[in-house]
């Protein structure tokens, strides 16, 4: 999963909404190509969950088994689209992601909130945040990041918000960015095997074909699928990573 360190935290989180985007209509469009999906119409049925969560979120875990009021166990916009944004990471998950929005549209939000949690349990969002605060000037301020927030909505009213809302902290970050955006040539050192997917959506395969061409001695194994990042997804893939780490042999 290649990131382009030439794009600041704007442009890399636009990118990448467009990328999430096109890869929840494809897992959406699968849907239509297998009897076994319980949707009858995968993109409208998604748009109406989303809308339904946005207006009042639905109950979700043991909410209702309860009896309580805990608003912190419904599925409201941001577990929603958490959720759809996780199945844009594995096209395995797909299957999960058509179910959830089918018990969604039952009432039960419990399958989404699944999915929503394994995304918050990918990795230390504070050190996540962290990184991405400083590394790059961003908007910064209630106004500023309101409107780049806006923007990445125009490219996707789906998803768009919550790429941008994700780094909320950072328009309020108490410490100003250091700026380390730029090219790496690699010049002087060995050959580089750049790995990129297709249909990668957290890290786009147009990074991978920017950073194999910056290199001095870059060399692109793209790989024809979805999914993060491409080693493990092919047996192609994976002998060209096993004869460079292990003879630095290249293709």
């Amino acid at each position: 999963g290649v990131v382009d360190p030439t794009q600041n935290l704007s442009e890399w989180l636009a990118d990448q909404t467009v990328a999430i985007d096109a890869s929840i209509r494809r897992a959406l469009d699968a849907c239509d190509d297998e009897p076994a999906c319980p949707l009858d119409d995968p993109q409208a049925d998604f748009d109406e969950l989303q809308r339904r969560v946005e207006s009042a979120p639905i109950r979700s875990g043991d909410d209702d088994a309860s009896g309580g009021d805990d608003k912190a166990d419904r599925l409201g916009p941001a577990r929603f689209e958490r959720g759809a944004v996780f199945a844009s990471y594995e096209p395995a998950v797909w299957p999960d992601l058509w179910a959830a929005i089918a018990d969604g549209l039952d009432g039960d939000g419990t399958a989404m909130s699944d999915l929503a949690s394994q995304y918050y349990d990918l990795g230390g969002y504070t050190a996540y945040a962290a990184v991405e605060c400083i590394d790059s000037e961003h908007p910064t301020g209630p106004e500023e990041y309101r409107a780049f927030a806006d923007n990445l909505r125009a490219l996707s009213p789906r998803i768009g918000g919550s790429v941008a809302n994700e780094l909320l902290p950072c328009a309020f970050w108490p410490t100003p960015p250091t700026s380390i955006i730029g090219e790496v040539n690699g010049d002087g050192g060995p050959p580089v095997l750049v790995l990129g997917n297709r249909g990668d959506a957290a890290t786009p395969y147009e990074n991978s074909t920017k950073v194999a061409s910056m290199l001095s001695d870059g060399h692109l194994v793209s790989y024809d699928g979805e999914g993060h990042t491409g080693y493990g997804r092919s047996a192609c893939v994976d002998d060209a990573v096993l004869a460079y780490l292990v003879d630095l042999e290249v293709p």
